[in-house]
């Protein structure tokens, strides 16, 4: 009877830690890179991997249990697990849309997945290979490259008195004010959420709950991000969001009076530690 039981006990813990194995390898980023049964695949489908809906499909696995995707021409987001065989994982988009994806094949660097009748060849996105850490090593963030200079306060005005405000590339000045305050909103917002590293919060071990953190930059009259300012209760969660930011592409400056004029924004970054 105690040898069953620790026959029992230790295939206990083999699953466990093959689980945990196999979670670890999924989180991260993930893209597309070829039909996993290509030679299978008529021509008519060769022709359909070409297609924007196939090729730039793309998974952010993350550690919280959270994910962001490109799947079938669609962003998606929602909450991921990994099934208790290991053999699949399960994509919570909403409740009434649950989406089971079969493992094929997990490397460090590939990642083969069965959709419906697809069957698809992931490979790790560049630069997001992950290092798993141990509760004593620092996280590393990268290089801030914010850029601060001096400006007067007479030549500054906020985002939401200025009369032209400030365009990102994604945004068409055909749109109305409002339609146009959103868009740009918005595509600061899809920067963050691309660019922040999100595993610092779980890295960190912080109390579970929400976090702030309010930002404030200026786009210049060349349309730079500069003087970034981030301010909440954790310093690396800080220099991450303010590195985000000054990471954000170039954009058409805003006007006041016919002339270029430096734009105050203001953003607050929330996030959820579960």
């Amino acid at each position: 009877m105690r040898l069953k039981t620790i026959i029992i006990i230790s295939l206990l813990v083999v699953t466990i830690n093959n689980y945990s194995q196999s979670r670890n390898l999924i989180i991260g980023n993930w893209v597309f890179k070829d039909a996993y049964n290509k030679e299978q695949i008529d021509e008519e489908g060769l022709e359909m991997l070409n297609s924007e809906v196939i090729n730039k499909m793309s998974f952010n696995f993350k550690s919280n249990g959270k994910f962001d995707a490109y799947l079938m021409g669609e962003k998606v987001n929602g909450k991921w697990e990994l099934t208790k065989n290991i053999k699949g994982i399960n994509l919570n988009i909403s409740e009434e849309n649950l989406v089971v994806l079969i493992i094929l094949k997990l490397t460090k660097t590939e990642l083969a997945l069965k959709l419906g009748l697809g069957e698809f060849l992931m490979e790790r996105g560049k630069g997001t290979s992950r290092k798993l850490k141990s509760k004593k090593e620092k996280v590393i963030l990268e290089k801030n490259p914010n850029k601060n200079i001096k400006i007067n306060e007479s030549e500054l005005i906020a985002f939401e008195e200025v009369e032209e405000i400030p365009l990102t590339s994604e945004c068409n000045k055909n749109m109305s004010k409002v339609e146009l305050k959103e868009c740009v909103n918005m595509s600061i917002r899809s920067h963050i959420v691309q660019k922040f590293n999100s595993n610092l919060a779980a890295d960190l071990g912080l109390a579970p709950g929400k976090h702030k953190i309010t930002t404030i930059f200026i786009i210049d009259i060349k349309g730079e991000i500069v003087n970034v300012n981030s301010n909440g209760s954790v310093r690396i969660l800080n220099d991450e969001a303010s590195r985000v930011l000054s990471i954000l592409p170039n954009m058409k400056p805003g006007i006041k009076d016919g002339k270029e004029i430096n734009v105050k924004y203001t953003n607050t970054i929330t996030f959820s530690v579960e």
